[in-house]
């Protein structure tokens, strides 16, 4: 038996564990319309869903033209009373992200012209 032919099952199965391991994480931003970065190269715009594992931290950078970018943190959430640390690997797998929606608000700067701050015509 070659080792390809043994490590197969091991292969298939752990590809099938990581693909029902997901959860739907729902980002929202006030305004919307704002690109959600979320760490590891995924990136999506607002309002929108993304599938992530509950068993790892991500951050998620919001960012919008004319607006402050505003990072947040998505941490597993907590079994009460429970340290994640200890907790078999199957039952850290059927939780969920906190916060699931995450939602933020941008401050974003009054870029309108008014009669106070338009610029004047040459």
């Amino acid at each position: 038996m070659n080792k390809l032919t043994f490590l197969l099952p091991f292969l298939v199965a752990g590809c099938a564990y990581v693909n029902e391991d997901m959860v739907a994480v729902k980002l929202e931003s006030e305004p919307p319309g704002a690109i959600a970065s979320i760490q590891g190269g995924t990136s999506c715009q607002t309002p929108c869903e993304e599938p992530l594992s509950p068993r790892h931290r991500f951050l998620v950078t919001f960012s919008k033209p004319g607006c402050h970018d505003k990072v947040i943190l998505l941490e597993p959430r907590r079994a009460e009373g429970v340290d994640l640390g200890i907790l078999p690997v199957a039952i850290v797998a059927q939780g969920n992200l906190d916060p699931n929606p995450a939602k933020v608000i941008l401050q974003c700067d009054d870029i309108s012209p008014t009669p106070g701050n338009a610029l004047p015509v040459e």
